[in-house]
C-alpha cells in the first residue's frame, strides 16, 4: 500500500518518464507560444512572434547550460548546491535579459521600454520563468532521489520477508537432514543395542540426550541467530548421542577464543558438519578420527574452521567441489546466503588430512 506523500509526488516522477529533452523542447516551445499570443492579445504586431521566437531560443540555451551545470553540482551537499546554483540562475537571468533587450531592439522598437522600471518589469518577468524552471528541475531531481530511495526501502523490506521465508524453508530442510531416518534409526538402534546388554544407563542417558537435543531443535527459531556459545551447546547435545557409538574413535576438539564465543551465527549451523564427518567418515572405518572446530574475531569478522582428521587415508571425506557428496553444504551455502546475502565468505574441500569447511562471516557493530 502506497502512502499519500508517495501518490501526491508520483506526478513530477512521471513528468520525468518522458525524459530532460522532450520536456526541455516542448516546455520552450509552449512558453513561445504564450508569450506571442499573449503579446498579440494585447495588440502588438504579428512580428513580434520574432522576439518571442528569440526570447525562447535564449532561454532554451540558458537552461542547457544550467541542466549540465546543475548536474555536475547535484552531488554536492543541499547548502552547498544553493550556494553554487544562485551564481549560474544570475548569469542565466543576465543573458535573458540581454537577449530581450537586443531581440525587442530587432522586432519591436516601439516596445523598448521608457523608463528603467519597465526593465526592472522585463527582467521580474524572465526571473520568475527562469526560476520556475529551476524549481520544476530540482523538484523532479528530489522526486527521482526519494523515489529511489523508497524503492531502496520497499526492496529491502520485500528482501527481508524473502529471507524469512527462505530461512524458515531452510530451517525446514536442516530439520529433515537432522530427523531423518538414517540418523534416528542409527539412534534407536544404539540404545536397543544398549538395552539388550543391560547397559541401562548409557541407554538413558543416550534418549535424555536425544531428547534434549530434538527440543533444543524445535525450539529455536528459523531465522533466528544465536551466539557461537549457544551453538556450540545444542552442538554439546548431538555430539552426546554419537559419543555412545563412536566414543572409542570419535574426537572432537574445540578451540574457540573468548570474544568469537559472543559472535552470533545462524542457528544449527554446524550439527549439519558435524553429521557429514560421522556419515561419510566415522561411520565407514575403524580408524580414528579427530574433528576440530576453531574460531576467532578479526575485527568484525568471524573466522570459523570446521575440519576433520581421520587416519585411514581411504576413508578421507573427499567430495565433489560442488558439495553434492555431503548433506547439509549445499543448503549451509543457501542459508548463509540468506542471512548474509554476498557478505560471507565460504569455502570446503578436501586437504591433506580429511575435509574442512572454512567461513567468514560478518558481525554487525557493537
Amino acid at each position: 500500500m502506497s502512502s499519500p506523500l508517495i501518490e501526491a509526488s508520483d506526478a513530477p516522477q512521471r513528468l520525468w518518464r518522458f525524459g530532460f529533452w522532450p520536456l526541455q523542447n516542448l516546455g520552450w516551445c509552449a512558453f513561445v507560444m504564450a508569450h506571442w499570443l499573449t503579446a498579440v492579445a494585447h495588440g502588438k504586431p504579428w512580428i513580434y512572434v520574432g522576439l518571442s521566437v528569440s526570447l525562447g531560443i535564449a532561454g532554451w540555451g540558458a537552461t542547457f547550460v544550467l541542466h549540465h551545470y546543475f548536474m555536475r553540482i547535484w552531488q554536492l551537499s543541499t547548502g552547498r548546491r544553493m550556494v553554487a546554483a544562485i551564481p549560474a540562475f544570475l548569469l542565466a537571468l543576465a543573458a535573458l535579459c540581454v537577449a530581450n533587450y537586443f531581440a525587442i531592439q530587432q522586432f519591436c522598437q516601439e516596445c523598448l521600454p521608457s523608463n528603467p522600471i519597465s526593465y526592472f518589469a522585463a527582467a521580474t518577468y524572465l526571473g520568475y520563468v527562469l526560476l520556475s524552471w529551476c524549481a520544476l528541475w530540482f523538484g523532479i531531481k528530489i522526486s527521482k532521489a526519494y523515489h529511489r530511495a523508497e524503492a531502496a526501502r520497499v526492496d529491502a523490506l520485500l528482501r527481508a520477508e524473502i529471507a524469512k521465508q527462505d530461512a524458515q524453508s531452510a530451517q525446514m530442510q536442516m530439520l529433515r537432514y537432522q530427523l531423518n531416518p538414517h540418523f534416528l534409526f542409527n539412534t534407536l538402534n544404539a540404545v536397543s543395542t544398549l538395552t539388550l546388554t543391560k547397559d541401562h544407563v548409557a541407554a538413558e542417558q543416550m534418549v535424555s540426550a536425544l531428547a534434549r537435543f530434538l527440543r533444543a531443535t524445535l525450539d529455536q527459531a528459523p531465522q533466528q541467530k544465536v551466539s557461537l556459545q549457544q551453538e556450540l551447546d545444542v552442538l554439546q547435545l548431538y555430539l552426546e548421542i554419537e559419543r555412545v557409538r563412536f566414543a572409542d574413535r570419535f574426537l572432537v576438539t574445540i578451540e574457540i577464543a573468548p570474544d568469537a564465543m559472543r559472535a552470533t551465527i545462524p542457528s544449527l549451523l554446524l550439527q549439519p558438519l558435524v553429521e557429514n564427518t560421522i556419515k561419510h567418515v566415522v561411520a565407514k572405518s575403524e580408524a580414528m578420527c579427530t574433528l576440530s572446530i576453531f574460531a576467532r574475531m578479526e575485527q568484525q569478522i568471524l573466522d570459523l574452521l570446521i575440519q576433520d582428521r581421520v587416519d585411514d587415508v581411504q576413508h578421507r571425506c573427499a567430495a565433489p567441489a560442488d558439495g553434492n557428496g555431503h548433506v547439509g553444504l549445499s543448503n549451509l551455502r543457501q542459508r548463509l546466503q540468506v542471512h548474509y546475502d554476498q557478505g560471507f565468505e565460504l569455502d570446503y574441500g578436501p586437504n591433506s588430512t580429511g575435509f574442512y569447511v572454512h567461513m567468514r562471516l560478518p558481525q554487525q557493530a557493537a
